[in-house]
């Protein structure tokens, strides 16, 4: 039992774990806002989340609800410095809009925190707990390019077995009754983290040695694969049986996955059990396990509520900071892009352009399209002023081409010279759409004066940009419609873009009358 007036292990425990959680919350609130957002508008690939926070507090409170170990000052220096170069790393993540650093960085600052407070050895049983947090957070989405890609090149082994004839390009399956989209969505991403979360949560709860846990959640992990493998190729053996017709494909089939999942998991329960038995035959009971808790030392307490408020300090003092910096600018409202009626023989071509880039939060953006000797140029342009998760120039929800339209064919980069002997960097795609039209694209972007193609330069200078005040960036695109193999296209496209490729940066840079002094302008 605790001395009277003096706080036990258990209270100390818990009261710690609640203010460093609500602080985490609170300190890092943009990139929690985003992910709660995944959870309610991605239910088919994000709804468990909620379920893992829970369990993930349940884990804290009981585990705490057991504590006996008292804090000590083991490593709480060093994980000081830890939860300090955490909140580093997520502030240069925030300003560049990398999701995944933000995400890596959420569970790691809380554990660095608690530790710094309670100390290492009382504060390692939170562990698991802890990281249990990441399965519910963004941070998958390596794994799920490895799964699509696994499950298409199964999917071609097995359909041909089943003598389906079926022609597998990229990630489109043609059969003679209808076409079929492997997307990332079909990876089976949400069944293999879940399986994932299950086995863990019960390996920790109910295994004791490391090989068995992990016998347990590789069994699990292998079930989740063949399950979403299964389902795939059962969809689309069913489409090409029924004309496209089955109710797995002309209705629902994300539910059927469920069932299937659902059903795995029976055969898998009783591999745990067998492996929990076959565990407990050969460790004998934890007799060192005891109830109560031990007593808190004298001014325990007190030393606690000190090292808490400077881990918080330290924490929180640069994203706040940051938030405040990236709080203050352009309201977002949207600018007009000034385009060429026509320029040195291309006139504009006032018919429907069937091209759709998608740029969220894009302050100003234009299209054009332009006609000259029966060659057919099209234009696009955009500049953010400022770029915050789902809003910006290089992130997921952003691209030229919706990779359900049309489908890479290939891309190389190359460096054009312009007018001025300068060096411009373009990249060059040729794509062909879902109705078999060929195109060639060149593009790049601008990051305050920078020119560039490779991402990890865009965030680069987009870092650099927000140190010296220059947030401003942006896109140039032009695409021709392929003739014949366009070849004869992707030269008039390099010859323009090295003739008034830098003039319609300068518009996209400007807005209204940013191209008054092209030449040949009518």
């Amino acid at each position: 039992m605790a001395d009277s007036g003096r706080p036990s292990v258990r209270g100390l425990h818990l009261a710690v774990l609640g203010v460093v959680a609500v602080f985490v919350l609170a300190t890092f609130l943009p990139t929690w806002q985003i992910v709660f957002q995944r959870w309610v508008e991605l239910p088919e690939t994000d709804a468990h989340g909620f379920l893992v926070v829970a369990v993930s507090l349940y884990l804290l409170v009981e585990t705490a609800w057991r504590a006996r170990i008292p804090p000590a000052n083991d490593r709480r220096r060093t994980f000081l410095v830890l939860a300090f170069f955490g909140s580093v790393v997520w502030c240069l993540a925030s300003i560049i809009n990398v999701l995944l650093l933000e995400a890596l960085v959420l569970p790691a600052v809380f554990f660095a925190v608690v530790c710094a407070a309670l100390g290492y050895r009382a504060s390692r049983q939170y562990a698991f707990a802890i990281g249990y947090l990441y399965f519910a957070l963004p941070v998958w989405g390596g794994v799920q390019m490895v799964l699509q890609r696994v499950t298409i090149e199964v999917n071609d082994a097995v359909l041909m077995y089943l003598g389906v004839p079926a022609l597998i390009d990229g990630a489109i399956v043609h059969l003679p009754v209808g076409t079929f989209h492997i997307a990332a969505g079909c990876a089976g991403l949400h069944y293999f983290v879940v399986a994932f979360a299950l086995s863990s949560l019960y390996a920790c709860l109910f295994l004791r040695q490391m090989r068995y846990r992990v016998v347990t959640v590789v069994a699990a992990l292998i079930a989740a694969v063949i399950v979403n493998w299964a389902r795939v190729v059962t969809i689309i053996y069913a489409g090409y049986v029924t004309d496209m017709e089955h109710f797995l494909v002309a209705v629902d089939h994300y539910y059927f996955g469920w069932f299937l999942f659902a059903l795995a998991l029976v055969p898998i329960f009783f591999v745990f059990r067998y492996i929990e038995r076959r565990e407990a035959r050969e460790v004998s009971p934890d007799d060192e396990r005891s109830e109560g808790t031990e007593r808190l030392a004298a001014g325990g307490s007190r030393n606690v509520s000190v090292s808490v408020v400077v881990a918080l300090i330290a924490v929180a003092a640069l994203p706040v900071a940051t938030m405040a910096v990236q709080g203050v600018g352009n309201s977002g409202d949207s600018d007009v892009i000034d385009m060429p009626v026509a320029i040195d023989g291309w006139v504009e071509r006032l018919e429907p352009i069937r091209w759709a880039p998608r740029y969220p939060g894009a302050q100003a953006e234009a299209m054009h399209a332009y006609a000259k000797d029966g060659a057919y140029l099209r234009v696009y342009l955009n500049r953010y002023t400022r770029q915050e998760q789902g809003r910006e120039l290089l992130g997921a929800g952003s691209w030229l081409f919706d990779q359900t339209e049309s489908r890479l064919v290939e891309r190389r980069a190359r460096l054009v010279t312009a007018p001025d002997r300068s060096e411009q960097p373009l990249v060059l795609e040729t794509r062909v759409s879902s109705m078999g039209q060929k195109s060639v694209t060149g593009y790049w972007y601008w990051v305050g004066d920078k020119r560039m193609v490779r991402g990890i330069d865009i965030k680069f200078q987009q870092l650099v940009g927000f140190f010296r005040g220059q947030s401003d960036a942006g896109i140039v695109a032009l695409s021709m419609i392929c003739k014949g193999d366009c070849e004869e296209e992707e030269g008039a496209l390099v010859e323009f873009t090295a003739t008034f490729g830098y003039r319609f940066e300068a518009a996209g840079k400007s807005t209204a009358g940013g191209v008054a002094a092209l030449p040949g302008q009518d």
